[in-house]
């Protein structure tokens, strides 16, 4: 008799432990179900830097310019997330252009498209439902004394002849010069920035260039296709 109440007394005690430890378990399953709870992501895209222009290529990268330089630069969003750290990340538009003031962007994030416009000379960056057209790339023409850009017929081929009127020291020819930016840049001094779109027709092809006005040569700063805005 002794040995059966020491049995049933031994298998509530067993009883009873797990009981408990059960009602333990859940309890810090509830908590760690309740501490993984991680809210909706909000994207916040970082204004382009304040710059005299960008160049952009066909690769996504981004180059400012600032008085007498051209520096490399990334655009940055920024990722909200209730129960988590910030995190800022580089981002590449799909799309980027100006039209008038108004600089545009299409951004690609996690599989959803955004859209945006900024101010150009601002940091007002917000949301848009659609952007302005692109403009359309055409051959520019300019002369302001010093330098020139004119359209002429060279073969079969439309290009772009620009000419160093201080110097007079002949045609620079490109197929198309599509943006230009009369500046300095560092040691040269004054000159002109331009874009050539050229694939080979010249040997003054795809990328931007600087032309020193006090200096017969022509220095390819960026060494790739793209836009000047």
């Amino acid at each position: 008799m002794k040995k059966i109440i020491l049995i049933i007394t031994i298998l509530l005690t067993m009883l009873i432990t797990a009981c408990f430890d059960n009602s333990s378990s859940g309890s810090n399953n509830n908590q760690k179900s309740e501490n993984t709870i991680i809210g909706e992501k909000t994207y916040i895209v970082n204004p382009l830097p304040i710059a005299d222009f960008y160049y952009f290529t066909e690769s996504g990268k981004f180059y400012k310019y600032n008085g007498t330089e051209i520096i490399q630069f990334s655009m940055t969003v920024t990722i909200k997330q209730d129960g988590q750290a910030d995190i800022t990340q580089n981002i590449i538009p799909v799309e980027f252009y100006r039209l008038g003031l108004v600089y545009n962007f299409q951004f690609e994030i996690e599989g959803e498209t955004y859209l945006y416009n900024q101010i150009q000379g601002t940091s007002d960056i917000y949301i848009v439902e659609s952007l302005y057209r692109h403009p359309d790339i055409v051959h520019k023409e300019m002369n302001n004394g010093r330098f020139s850009i004119t359209t002429n017929i060279y073969d079969i081929y439309t290009v772009s002849d620009i000419r160093n009127l201080t110097l007079s020291s002949g045609i620079t020819r490109t197929l198309m010069c599509t943006a230009y930016y009369l500046g300095s840049y560092n040691i040269y001094g004054y000159g002109l920035w331009f874009v050539a779109l050229d694939d080979g027709l010249t040997t003054v092809d795809n990328g931007l260039w600087y032309y020193p006005e006090n200096d017969g040569s022509k220095y390819k700063i960026i060494n790739e296709k793209g836009e000047m805005w």
